[in-house]
């Protein structure tokens, strides 16, 4: 019961963009990848390179393993008041996005003062968007984080140093394909 559809956005017709909108209940599936793990193969997926906005619309509970994976163009993603998980890498690798918004009846996620997508407690770092911030930038993630998410910095290009704060846990290739060359890691890992 969960359908997807792309709308055009503008009126460039040789060179158009899309905004992909999930709609209906429940979960979608898990997708697979490509080969090299950064693509999801998705039934949008001949479209990755041309979508720049996603709606997750109420009514969308899971969002499947590799749903957004690698979709570089994106650069706003919009999630409604009954997501709930999403699978690996479902967000990871999405290098332009700047812009991440969510529901405020949402019970599982939020959006920081800083833009990135948390957990609603603010313990668990999702996702951060790669595209706000700025070239050869220092992050440093806030002090009640404890879980750096799978995948939270996969693909990141900007950032070059980066700070754990008090993280506990990093979940698998939550740096893999970054031009991080600087991490502090605390005693709390």
């Amino acid at each position: 019961s969960v359908t997807w559809a792309l709308t055009q956005n503008g009126g460039d017709s040789e060179t158009p963009t899309y905004t992909l909108t999930i709609s209906g209940s429940g979960a979608t599936q898990d997708f697979s990848h490509s080969g090299d793990y950064s693509t999801t193969n998705g039934p949008w997926a001949t479209h990755n390179s041309e979508i720049t906005k996603i709606i997750v619309e109420d009514g969308i509970t899971y969002l499947g393993n590799y749903a957004f994976g690698n979709m570089t163009s994106v650069t706003e993603l919009s999630i409604g008041k009954d997501l709930a998980s999403f699978g690996n890498w479902a967000l990871s690798q999405m290098s332009g996005l700047t812009t991440i918004t969510v529901d405020e009846e949402n019970t599982a996620y939020k959006v920081g003062a800083d833009g990135a997508l948390y957990s609603k407690d603010g313990t668990v770092l999702y996702v951060y968007p790669q595209g706000k911030i700025a070239p050869n930038s220092s992050y440093t993630v806030p002090a009640e984080v404890k879980n750096v998410w799978k995948g939270a910095f996969k693909g990141a290009e900007n950032i070059i140093s980066l700070d754990l704060g008090g993280v506990t846990a990093i979940g698998d290739q939550a740096f893999l394909s970054t031009s991080i060359t600087e991490i502090t890691v605390p005693s709390t890992v």
